[in-house]
């Protein structure tokens, strides 16, 4: 008898596994992208540099049905930039568990909420902005901001879908993205720097209007409780308007805004034009300035031309920047010109 039902038990939990396996949808998507990026430094041969660039990404997703009419949806992403090994190139993105009711999602995850790392005066699309362009003309870093706040860190979050816009929350207990071990232990009580808590609430849609995309990104990281001098909330905000008329002819302006824990203010302003010449070509214009808070400090200014070439399976984009005072530093000749061309396939 006791053999019975141990077979009539192990049979039910078979029909169980293969029940949720059934109503499960996994699926596996990448993206392999490959370009050429060319640096030229005004007065300085040594920084004028030329590199190949690329980045190979795997996506796993899956998502089913949940009891109550609920669903949930889960993944994760393992991605190579540059570099095929060390802590250089190696990262997970996109780690995400969600439990979907209706109109509302809940989600554990990091990199995956709505968030303000965006750029919306990008119009032409592809992998490099004309920051990651930028960088490295007089081995310098641009100060434009484009990331606008820790949304890789690992976090609980809330979406409502409300049709004409998305609004959500995200709290982060630790601003960085290493989370501790999955039984709690390796937990740290260090509270200094990005290690203390992260917030932060967007809204983005088209707000009923046929063509228009506009978004708002609020977040802070609470101050520094461990270390002297002045600490301050680290306080980020993304504004950003965009509208694309049905002869394809798009306009996008933003303006985000930054302060450290010391107080220094990093504004960027940017304007973005594109035209859609044909269903499989695009061309745009972008310019953004960006002033430091610190006296005496110039303006930095990066312009980008980007064309976009759609193949299908295939997408060529190439862009070309000038930039002048790359890291909005007192020090001279911090000028030049860059250019990346790249492919890019999605599978």
């Amino acid at each position: 008898m006791k053999k019975t039902i141990a077979k009539i038990a192990l049979v039910g939990s078979a029909l169980l596994i293969s029940t949720s396996l059934t109503s499960a949808q996994t699926t596996v998507t990448g993206n392999i992208d490959i370009g050429l990026k060319a640096v030229s430094s005004d007065g300085s041969k040594a920084t004028s540099t030329r590199s190949m660039t690329k980045e190979s990404q795997i996506n796993l997703q899956t998502k089913g049905s949940l009891p109550g009419g609920m669903s949930y949806a889960a993944g994760m992403s393992l991605e190579y930039d540059g570099q095929d090994v060390g802590a250089i190139g190696t990262h997970t993105e996109n780690n995400y568990i969600d439990i979907i009711s209706g109109k509302t999602t809940i989600s554990l995850s990091a990199d995956h909420m709505p968030n303000g790392n965006y750029t919306i005066t990008n119009i032409v699309g592809g992998v490099a902005d004309i920051d990651d362009v930028a960088q490295g003309i007089a081995a310098q870093t641009p100060v434009m901001l484009a990331a606008h706040g820790a949304n890789a860190s690992f976090g609980v979050g809330i979406i409502q879908d409300f049709g004409v816009a998305k609004a959500s929350y995200f709290y982060a207990p630790s601003g960085t993205n290493s989370p501790v071990a999955n039984d709690g232990s390796g937990l740290t009580g260090a509270l200094s720097g990005a290690l203390n808590s992260f917030h932060e609430v967007t809204v983005r849609g088209n707000f009923g209007v046929k063509g228009l995309d506009a978004g708002l990104a609020v977040n802070s990281i609470d101050s520094d409780e461990t270390t002297g001098g002045v600490n301050n909330d680290i306080q980020n905000y993304l504004l950003a308007l965009k509208y694309t008329l049905p002869n394809g002819l798009a306009a996008a302006v933003e303006q985000s805004e930054s302060e450290t824990k010391a107080g220094v203010n990093t504004k960027t302003r940017a304007l973005g034009i594109g035209y859609a010449v044909s269903k499989d070509v695009t061309i745009g214009y972008q310019i953004a300035k960006t002033d430091l808070s610190t006296v005496n400090t110039p303006t930095e200014k990066i312009q980008g031309i980007n064309i976009g070439y759609n193949l299908g399976p295939v997408a060529i984009t190439g862009v070309f920047v000038k930039a002048d005072d790359v890291g909005a530093t007192t020090t001279a000749g911090r000028s030049g010109k860059a250019a990346h061309v790249g492919a890019s396939v999605k599978f």
